[in-house]
């Protein structure tokens, strides 16, 4: 099956849901006017991973709200989209979630998921999700969603395989400045990093993966959870087997790009590979995070 993906490295502005909301439709309307069927942005691309000055928190307030809006521009733009994430708190228990969603053009809500692997300073802030994202059904196939830094784990995409699926989407908010003292030894540590995480899941998952991570800003510097500037490893893209890294934006700046993509070639990946075939073979080991 042949669907075009929209990639959009947002530079999402600290403390500014509204402005951000603009801007995101903004793109919305641009990308289905080339063609898009599928719409992606980044981790926290409303709110920003900046703490709010009065609470000490990231922002989290009408996240209920803010889901509606974006299930109103999916039916007004006629696309499927991934908003990137949304921070919740839940009724149930009072914690804040990290939560990324897929909507389809009708502005339904096919998949829901609280991010499991949290990067150490979002801990505390945010509780830990606790099971993997389950595959849903969608227009392009089976999808599934993970979060920037469950990316490094090998078992939210094998749990994804285990339920078939097809396509993986990743929203990121990640920086330069996340490999910490490793920049002493690259200061490009983290984009080497990324580069050869996102081709080798996607070859050895089978899968299209869409990681998406935020832009950097000329105007505007982004901040992390204690005020220091941090700058975007970038390396957004859209990678499959055998062919690797479709296409990439070139840098770590604000942009996109609309891509098409084919998910006939997951079939002939799995007649070579086999590794689904596999993987069925074996006794799962698939442990869910406490």
């Amino acid at each position: 099956m042949k669907f075009n993906i929209a990639v959009i490295q947002f530079h999402p502005l600290p403390l500014s849901v509204e402005a951000n909301f603009a801007r995101m439709e903004e793109y919305i309307r641009k990308v289905s006017s080339e063609g898009a069927d599928l719409v992606v942005f980044p981790e926290y691309s409303v709110s920003h991973v900046h703490p709010d000055p009065e609470t000490g928190h990231a922002p989290q307030d009408a996240s209920k709200s803010q889901l509606e809006r974006f299930r109103l521009l999916a039916r007004k733009y006629r696309v499927d989209l991934v908003p990137g994430t949304i921070l919740e708190v839940d009724s149930s228990d009072s914690n804040c979630y990290n939560v990324g969603y897929y909507l389809d053009r009708d502005g339904n809500v096919l998949g829901e998921y609280k991010k499991v692997n949290l990067w150490h300073p979002e801990r505390e802030h945010f509780e830990s999700g606790t099971t993997y994202c389950p595959t849903f059904d969608t227009r392009f196939g089976k999808v599934g969603l993970l979060i920037c830094w469950d990316l490094a784990f090998h078992e939210g995409f094998h749990k994804l395989i285990e339920d078939d699926v097809e396509m993986v989407i990743a929203p990121a908010f990640w920086s330069l400045e996340d490999a910490g003292i490793g920049m002493r030894h690259n200061p490009l540590s983290e984009r080497t990093f990324l580069n050869a995480l996102c081709v080798t899941r996607a070859f050895e998952n089978e899968v299209v993966f869409v990681f998406v991570n935020f832009g950097d800003s000329e105007q505007d510097i982004a901040l992390d959870q204690v005020g220091e500037a941090i700058h975007s490893a970038g390396c957004t893209q859209i990678a499959v087997p055998f062919k690797g890294c479709l296409k990439s934006l070139p840098d770590s700046k604000e942009g996109y790009f609309v891509q098409e993509v084919d998910t006939d070639i997951l079939k002939d990946a799995e007649s070579v590979y086999k590794i689904r075939a596999d993987l069925k073979l074996k006794e799962p080991k698939f442990a869910t995070r406490k």
